[in-house]
C-alpha cells in the first residue's frame, strides 16, 4: 500500500514540476512609443493607453535584436 502511495507522490511532484518548468519561458519584449511626446521605451509588459507597441518581438531588455 505504500509503493502506491510513494508512487503516487512522485507522480503528482513529477506533474507539478514540469508544469513550472513549461511555463518558465522569458517574456518577449517590446519597443513602445508615446503617442504625446514620441519617447520610446522598452517594456515586456502591456503599457498604458497613450503608448503605442511600435516594434518587437525582441529577446532583451535592450530592445534590440
Amino acid at each position: 500500500m505504500s509503493l502506491r502511495i510513494g508512487f503516487g507522490l512522485t507522480l503528482a511532484a513529477s506533474l507539478l514540476l514540469g508544469a513550472v518548468v513549461v511555463q518558465a519561458a522569458p517574456a518577449s519584449w517590446w519597443l513602445y512609443e508615446s503617442a504625446s511626446t514620441g519617447r520610446t521605451m522598452c517594456s515586456n509588459v502591456p503599457q498604458a493607453s497613450g503608448w503605442v507597441r511600435v516594434a518587437g518581438p525582441f529577446n532583451n531588455g535592450g530592445c534590440r535584436r
